[in-house]
């Protein structure tokens, strides 16, 4: 009982770091900018942390505001703030589902226009809708600079920003990941390396080959990540028959083997991310629907001496989601579940990691865009660049 109880511990000590970080920020940025009316960086700055550090930001925003109580004493514009912020971080971890510069932009203007009506809140809770009225429109020229200066501000410094608060994130990660992980185990085909143009090549070779029309790369990329089988199921003819079938797989793995370094090449990012990996220290390995033996040879031709053992599908061994590629890997390594990180592209790579109780994140640079991979996994464990991956060891 008492290991449970620590379990649920609310804070890990980086997560007081940052929290103090927060608070210390957003005080130093409002007496920065207090001497000029309607301009801040607090909705800025609360923004970047809510999109880096999620509901954690709540609680360093009410000690601003506890804080802001202390140095000013209470008043209706205090009241206000018990409830404006934090709604900008709702409003926030809503938005970074969408993880769009142009969106934070036009959040941040838009929640300095409003501020004022949303003051008017507490007017109208104390005085009466007509003074709130009266309140709300005599401070509308100032909530016009308010959300002009806002949309300014994050279109300025947004960029810069980030830069510094992914390397902070980069750090972090490398400071903490003998502690999370000791392994960490890769999809192959839309993670690692970029296989589309080629696969889509054998398939038209065995479309051909079994008399039907070609098809187009974006025809083909979102139907894989379930295996070389269900990708010919998927555009041969529904009335093949068995024998047929088993041909055209044959003609599809006999052209894609003689043809499968075409115009496959790693995803940029990749070979100096499995260096920086395998030079901390991590275990490396691949685990993919792809045939095992071109699974194999694709690996050691791109990624020599980065991996330690690659698993993929053979007739004896079951296709992702089921997790016996997993333990098989883990098995190998004599690595557990809760000792390694999966990181894949599709949605079959998010049920392999559930089925086999591996923590996992997907990327986004793959054969899933963002907008469909957060429909099966939270926005906090989708990576958009290759160097994102350290913040989550």
């Amino acid at each position: 009982m008492k290991k449970q109880k620590q379990n649920k511990s609310a804070f890990s000590a980086l997560d007081l770091a940052h929290i103090g970080m927060m608070i210390a920020v957003l005080e130093v940025v409002k007496r920065v900018l207090d001497s000029i009316p309607n301009v801040e960086l607090v909705t800025f700055f609360i923004i970047m942390f809510t999109i880096y550090y999620g509901w954690k930001t709540l609680f360093a925003v009410f000690a601003f505001v506890g804080i802001e109580f202390l140095i000013w004493g209470f008043g209706i514009w205090s009241i206000c703030y018990l409830y404006v912020w934090p709604l900008l971080v709702a409003i926030t971890m809503l938005t970074r589902k969408r993880n769009s510069y142009a969106l934070y932009c036009v959040e941040a203007g838009a929640f300095g226009f409003l501020f004022g009506a949303l003051c008017a809140i507490t007017t109208f809770a104390i005085s009466g809708p007509a003074t709130a009225l009266g309140w709300w429109i005599s401070g509308i020229p100032f909530d016009i600079i308010h959300g002009i200066s806002n949309f300014i501000v994050f279109l300025v410094l947004y960029k810069p920003v980030k830069a510094v608060m992914d390397r902070v994130a980069l750090r972090e990660g490398s400071a903490m990941s003998k502690k999370r992980y000791k392994g960490i185990f890769f999809d192959l085909d839309g993670t690692l390396i970029n296989t589309s143009a080629d696969l889509t090549d054998a398939v038209n070779h065995t479309l051909e080959y079994a008399g039907q029309s070609p098809v187009t790369e974006s025809d083909v990329i979102p139907n894989l990540g379930g295996g070389v089988v269900n990708l010919l199921k998927t555009f041969l003819p529904q009335d093949i028959s068995e024998d047929d079938f088993i041909k055209a797989y044959g003609e599809f793995v006999e052209y894609y083997n003689a043809n499968s370094e075409n115009n496959t090449r790693p995803y940029d990012g990749m070979n100096k991310l499995l260096e920086g990996l395998k030079e901390k220290g991590y275990r490396l390995a691949v685990v993919t629907n792809k045939n095992d033996d071109a699974a194999k040879r694709l690996t050691e031709r791109f990624f020599p001496g980065l991996t330690e053992h690659t698993i993929g599908r053979t007739d004896e061994i079951p296709k992702k989601p089921d997790p016996t590629m997993m333990n098989m890997m883990l098995d190998h390594t004599g690595l557990k579940a809760g000792e390694v990180l999966f990181v894949g592209d599709s949605e079959v790579d998010g049920q392999l990691g559930a089925n086999a109780g591996v923590d996992t994140v997907l990327v986004s640079w793959g054969f899933r865009p963002r907008s469909e991979l957060e429909k099966i996994a939270p926005a906090d464990k989708i990576i958009d660049k290759p160097e994102e991956l350290y913040a989550y060891l």
